[in-house]
């Protein structure tokens, strides 16, 4: 029996405050040294030419789609399980959101649904890569081109997705651009920050002017061996800098991310085999996925509840003091994007409960939520 079972937990590691404090002591904690390592990490790690750290997916996104010029008239294919900052940031920049459905499966958009939707207007598609399973980006960049269509740009919304990968490669490789987060509960995580990827150096280098108002130099820069430097402004930017002192956070969890990926996965089997009668009695289906060519990202552990009401299962779940969350309703459900149904999506998003799972989980509590789950939905 257990008090609480929390949905998440983090222990950063007890070194990172004397890291912090080293960032202090320098008396320079926004973006600098420490942001440029990381953005180099980050190219090592998903063997791409560039990198640029932002202080949010959402402002990487917003980054980024206007420096592939995504413009008023053009259109974005967006799959409609997916967070709304998807969404959100193709209508900031005045473009228009083409919302689809998903496989029943997998929760992530499919080829069939993309052709379907193109158009002369299409820009983009945004391949979101849910919970962490990737879509196949080299097949989808393989069929636009078979039908003509290499004008359209590929970006990735990896929020998910970050030790992500198919067929042995990961994001970045195949797409104009994969876009990560480092929110609160991200794999990793620095509170609030993302980053973006390309093998564009250029559009990086791009990237990396529009995020500190379009100014040619940062404030790094500016003050090399200490002594000024004037700056330009060429085009217009956004406020999307990661400081320093947030920085900081992420090269250590970088450098252990494959291995904290083998315990997701032990934590993921662990649910499987506590859950096993349930998905066989299709009482709940989880995520289905090949393993022979996906590596998962873990990101969180998901189920549909089949059988039983699914909010009444939260609410239950949450009287028993067992942390849940909802990864994430369909977009077509809210106010914002009713002009359209995508049953895939909606029922997905109307079964949908992540249950808890983080690196602090342990087996006990998994079996005791897993115990609790059957009650509640065997009742």
């Amino acid at each position: 029996m257990y008090d609480k079972v929390d949905f998440f937990k983090r222990n950063f590691s007890k070194k990172i405050a004397s890291e912090i404090q080293d960032v202090l002591k320098t008396g320079f904690i926004t973006s600098g040294k420490i942001g440029q390592n990381v953005e180099e990490k980050l190219c090592n790690y998903f063997n791409v030419k560039s990198a640029c750290l932002v202080n949010s997916w959402t402002n990487g996104a917003i980054v980024a789609l206007s420096n592939l010029k995504v413009d008023n008239g053009d259109e974005i294919i967006i799959p409609s399980m997916t967070f709304v900052a998807s969404a959100n940031v193709v209508k900031i920049l005045n473009a228009t959101p083409i919302i689809c459905d998903v496989d029943p499966r997998t929760g992530n958009i499919t080829w069939e649904e993309i052709k379907k939707n193109l158009s002369p207007k299409t820009k983009a598609i945004m391949l979101v890569h849910l919970y962490g399973l990737m879509v196949n980006v080299r097949k989808i960049r393989e069929n636009l081109n078979s039908i003509n269509r290499k004008d359209v740009m590929i970006i990735e919304d990896s929020a998910h997705c970050f030790e992500g990968e198919i067929e042995n490669y990961k994001p970045g490789k195949y797409s104009d651009c994969a876009i990560f987060s480092f929110y609160a509960t991200k794999n990793i995580t620095c509170g609030e920050g993302g980053a973006i990827i390309s093998n564009n150096e250029n559009f990086i280098d791009e990237c990396k002017i529009s995020r500190l108002h379009g100014m040619s130099a940062s404030a790094h820069n500016r003050y090399t061996n200490k002594f000024y430097n004037h700056y330009d402004v060429a085009k217009l930017g956004y406020k999307a800098n990661l400081p320093d002192l947030l920085a900081i956070l992420l090269p250590r969890q970088i450098d252990e991310i494959d291995h904290n990926l083998e315990k997701r996965h032990s934590l993921y089997n662990e649910y499987k085999l506590n859950l096993k009668s349930l998905i066989e009695e299709n009482d709940i289906f989880i995520q289905d996925f090949n393993t022979e060519i996906c590596l998962h990202a873990m990101h969180l552990f998901p189920i549909l509840v089949k059988t039983k009401e699914r909010d009444d299962v939260i609410l239950k779940l949450n009287q028993k003091k067992i942390g849940v969350a909802v990864n994430f309703r369909s977009l077509t459900n809210l106010s914002l994007y009713n002009y359209k149904s995508c049953p895939n999506s909606e029922k997905w998003g109307n079964q949908c409960i992540s249950l808890p799972f983080h690196l602090n989980l342990k087996k006990g509590e998994i079996k005791y939520v897993s115990t609790q789950l059957k009650e509640i939905i065997r009742n």
